[in-house]
């Protein structure tokens, strides 16, 4: 039924998030997802719905930035992304940097919005930089009352996450980081988290040696 597939949208971004169906007609239907809230629920997607084949069949969705209920994060840890392409003719397939992966604690009744993360990689010769999107084909940057998860990127096409600005102010950004040219060396990683309101949520900095 609609109602099942509905809840099922929002079942599947996890706790602290909830569903209205706002238009029902024989044909069509449209329902917003929102993030619970202390004041009001905070709407971040409207999905539209058909029906089609005896059976309702989802249509179009559009989802947008907010800002996040939660404000307590705290990023406890990290993960690295790796990417494996054919660098060049004379090369076989070599692996690259595209991300660190932040795993965050949300210590809130409510659930948290991530909508962006910023990352910086610096020692005393060399700092580059990058941000991600956590919305894309999916929307990763929910994290639900008391839940610990790590905060992906979006998606999209994966030669887009391979490069990295050497400096924020030029674009754009044209820096390969393979594995083979960062092992033994030892940089700071910075990892900024921002609602949709660019709201710095949480910030924490550690030591990497490659």
């Amino acid at each position: 039924s609609l109602i099942v597939k509905v809840w099922g949208i929002a079942d599947s971004y996890g706790s602290g998030v909830g569903y209205k169906i706002h238009s029902w007609t024989d044909n069509e239907a449209w329902a917003l997802i929102y993030l619970e809230a202390e004041n009001e629920p905070i709407p971040f997607e409207n999905v539209y719905f058909q029906w089609t084949d005896n059976k309702w069949s989802m249509k179009s969705r559009k989802a947008w930035h907010v800002p996040s209920p939660s404000r307590a994060l705290s990023i406890i840890d990290y993960t690295i992304h790796t990417l494996t392409i054919s660098y060049s003719p004379e090369f076989s397939e070599i692996p690259c940097l595209t991300h660190f992966i932040p795993v965050v604690k949300n210590s809130s009744r409510w659930p948290a919005f991530v909508a962006s993360v910023k990352l910086k990689l610096e020692n005393s010769t060399n700092r580059y930089e990058k941000s991600y999107s956590t919305m894309g084909r999916s929307i990763e940057g929910i994290v639900g009352p008391w839940e610990t998860t790590a905060i992906w990127y979006g998606g999209g096409a994966a030669a887009a996450h391979l490069y990295w600005y050497e400096d924020e102010n030029l674009p754009p950004p044209t820096k390969l980081l393979r594995m083979d040219h960062l092992e033994g060396k030892t940089f700071e990683i910075t990892i900024t988290l921002k609602d949709g309101a660019e709201t710095v949520l949480a910030e924490n900095t550690f030591t990497h040696t490659f």
